[in-house]
This record gives C-alpha cells, structure tokens and sequence, in this order.
C-alpha cells in the first residue's frame, strides 16, 4: 500500500514525471511481484518450474599448462528441459468464484436494466478471479455507467494514513512490441477525487489528456456550450480477497504445486533423454573420434553390431515411486485448497450426500470469500444509483452454484411437492438448472392456469368447444 499524504503531498496534483517514478519503484516490490505470480500460476504458467535450468559444472583450464584452475555451472543446451506447470490453482480459482458468480447476482429492491446487471454480472465475476488469484481488484465504475476491471499488477493504491480511506489511484498499460531505448511504450492514468488524468513516456514524459472529471454536465445556450464538473469521488470500489488481501495460492499451496511440477518435468526429461539406447564402445583399435562416430552411425542405420567391442546398454527409469508420490501430493492440494475432486466423484459414488460431502471443503472457502465479494458488489451498486441519483434500499442475493445429482434431486422435489410451498419446489428444480427463473416459472404457471379456467384476457371456452369474448 502507498500513503496518499507521503505520496500526493497531502492532496496536491502529481505531475507526469513524479507518477512515472512512483511506478518505477512499485514494480520492484514483493507486492508487485506476488500479484504477478499469482496471475501466472492461475494462467497456467508457474512461476518455479519455468525459471529451472539444467545445469553441469564447466572446467576452467590455463591456456599453457592445461590444468584445471577454476570453473562455474553453465546450462547445459544439449538435455531435455521440460517446463510442465500443473494446473491447479487455475481450479481452485475457478471453482471458488463459479460458486458465487456463474450466475449474475439478484439485485432486489431497484429496478435495473437487464444490459446493466449482465454487465455487473460480467464485472464481478472478472473481478473476483483477480482479487482471487491476486489478492485484490479492483471495480471501477465510469461516467457512463460502464463498469471495468483494474488489475493489482497493473494498479497502485494510495491510502489516508489516518482513516485508511482510498484516495487516489494509478493504474497503467504497456503498448506490445512498442519500445524507445529498450523502454517500453507505457501509458498510465492518475486518479484523484477531483477525476484523472493520462500521461505518456513516450517520446518523453508528457501529459496526453489533462483532468477530466468523473461526471460532468453540459450546458448549452444560442451561443455557447459550457461544461460544468461535478464532484463525485474516487469511483473505485475494492474486491479483497480476504481480510489480509492475499491472494490463495499461499505458501503450502505454491510449494506442493512446485514440487509436481519439477517431479513430473524430471520425470520427462529421463524419458527423453534415455529414451533411446546407448552404446558402450570399447577402445580397442587406438582409432580417432570420427572413426567412432561413424562406427555408431553404422549401428543405428543397420541395426547391427559390424565387428566387435560394442555393447548395448539401457537406462532402467524408476516410475512408481515418482507416480506415487504425485498422486499424494494431489491428494494433499485437493484438501489444503479446498477443491472438488472431478475425477473422484466421475469414477466414485454421485449421490447427493456423497456430493455434498465432497463439496465441504469448497464451501468453507466459498462461505469466507462471500462476504467480501457482498461488499464489493453492494458499493459498485451504490455507486452506480448515486451517480444517476437514485435513492433506494436493495439487497444481493448471489445465485450460487452446485454441483448436483439431478436426477436425485428431481426425485427428492417431487416427493416434497404438496408438503412444502410451490416457490420451494421450483427453487429445487432451479438448483439444478431444470427452471432458469422462479419467479418467471411462476408466472407462467399462472397464465397457463388462467387459460385453462377461462380467466383472464384469452378468452372462456364454451361447451362447443369455440373460445369466445371474455365476459365483464
């Protein structure tokens, strides 16, 4: 976190040069970098096993005498180095926020556009696999109602040293292939209470879009057009992970990911690089090198040993203990991160309760992240209504989802129906996805209802069978 007072001089504007170098400094703090990791490793792409280098130690040897004085380890270009990042803390992820967010999220006691509350749906979920894998997000909530993502590894917060209120906020994006002197083409946007500005490194620090106001009015006259900001705040709304905003790959789960990682990338490269026999060739002959290379060239093209002194060897690879050892630690990462096993319940026992109990772990995690994930959604809301000054008392219900028997649980819905109310029994049916809507299931049921009897403007039947006008 950066301090608003050290930072911003106590509220006073920050030109272009000192935001570039407060960016300069950020991205070389462990803040920056675990938001970075994090985002790799749910993209798949881990951080530990994509550094690893197969090394061997190389001699240093005086030039004149030939004797060994030194040396250093060098990687060595000529053995497989396979890179295999196991995936799951892109799962784990996944799971947690599809829970909550798969669905958009009920917004009840306000009537929203159904273009707004995609977008929000959209938004939160994006912004709940962010602050997920990185800790925090953030949702920011534009001057035309349009709602957008910020990223903790493209993003500084500053904060009131006293009230730990956000107070101004940057946040910047690098062109891809663009670079000047090595530097890459950057831009960045700087936002206050009093709204943002845009500057550009390129081709030297430099304002490119002055201060822009959040909300604005327009006013017009036969002879002139004036515009007229508004105050409106920071419209910046934070999605933390946690009370601790850090992010869920935590030190025990990145080091059993890590620990699959370098055992099944080791493991193909002794495939790889003892796929194939070898040879032993014994000098028996005094030949040169070249008189070897062609002798094992003459193996390999015929098959065939062509005279004598060469035997054929093979390395043994052990695979059970490193396939035993993975599949522990899996287990471990299934219990530890909270994640539903696929596989295990595809090849095991599906009932419901065999389900639920699978589930307990992701539900606890879901539970915890809930709240937070309430908050956000409930301020962007806020923010939302005061900026096109609507006053109103609503509430969020998030449509979560679960993974389910269907069967079972149409069975079980049916048995209860009649002895529990009718919007129950469709809730039911809509946990498993067989209604899309209770309240539009219900309503339909009515109008079916309302034909059927001859209520309502669809006309009655008559004993001939003809529908006639609806009497008043």
């Amino acid at each position: 976190m950066a301090s608003y007072q050290v930072d911003f001089r106590n509220g006073e504007n920050m030109d272009g040069a000192a935001t570039y170098g407060l960016i300069m400094r950020y991205t070389g703090t462990s803040v920056y970098s675990q938001a970075q990791i994090g985002w790799d490793y749910y993209m798949g792409d881990n951080t530990s096993i994509k550094e690893v280098r197969r090394m061997y130690w190389k001699d240093r040897r005086d030039e004149e005498t030939n004797k060994v004085v030194g040396g250093q380890f060098v990687e060595n270009p000529y053995v497989a180095n396979n890179r295999i990042g196991y995936g799951f803390f892109s799962d784990m992820v996944t799971q947690k926020v599809d829970t909550l967010f798969k669905e958009t999220p009920t917004v009840n006691g306000v009537e929203l556009t159904p273009k707004f509350l995609k977008r929000f749906g959209y938004t939160m979920r994006n912004s709940a696999e962010r602050a997920s894998a990185q800790g925090i997000s953030y949702v920011y909530v534009d001057g035309s109602d349009n709602l957008n993502v910020f990223t903790a590894d493209r993003a500084i917060p500053f904060y009131d040293d006293e009230t730990g209120v956000l107070k101004a906020f940057i946040r910047w994006w690098t062109i891809q292939g663009m670079m000047l002197n090595d530097v890459p083409c950057m831009y960045w946007e700087v936002y206050t209470e009093e709204g943002v500005r845009t500057y550009s490194n390129r081709p030297s620090v430099r304002e490119v879009k002055p201060l822009t106001a959040y909300k604005y009015k327009v006013k017009r006259s036969a002879f002139s057009q004036e515009i007229e900001n508004e105050e409106s705040g920071l419209p910046i709304v934070e999605f933390w992970n946690n009370e601790y905003r850090v992010s869920d790959l935590t030190p025990n789960i990145r080091a059993k990911i890590d620990i699959i990682d370098l055992v099944q990338s080791g493991f193909a490269n002794n495939i790889q690089d003892f796929s194939d026999a070898y040879w032993v060739i014994k000098d028996t002959t005094g030949m040169g090198e070249t008189y070897y290379q062609d002798f094992l060239a003459n193996i390999n093209r015929t098959k065939k040993i062509i005279g004598e002194g060469a035997e054929m060897k093979q390395f043994q690879i052990p695979t059970e203990a490193r396939s035993k050892f993975v599949e522990i630690i899996k287990d471990d990462l299934i219990r530890d991160g909270g994640v539903v096993d696929t596989k295990a319940l595809t090849n095991g026992n599906l009932t419901a309760t065999a389900i639920k109990a699978a589930r307990a772990n992701l539900e606890t995690r879901v539970s915890k992240f809930e709240w937070q994930a309430y908050k956000t959604a409930s301020e962007v809301i806020d923010l939302y209504l005061a900026k096109n000054g609507i006053s109103a008392d609503f509430d969020i219900t998030f449509n979560t989802y679960k993974i389910d028997n269907i069967t079972e649980t149409v069975q079980n819905a049916l048995s209860l129906r009649g002895t529990i109310s009718e919007e129950s029994y469709l809730k039911m049916l809509q946990g498993v996805g067989i209604i899309d809507n209770v309240d539009d299931e219900i309503m339909k049921m009515q109008e079916e209802n309302d034909t059927k009897y001859g209520i309502g403007n669809k006309g009655i039947v008559d004993d001939d069978g003809e529908t006639g006008a609806q009497q008043e």
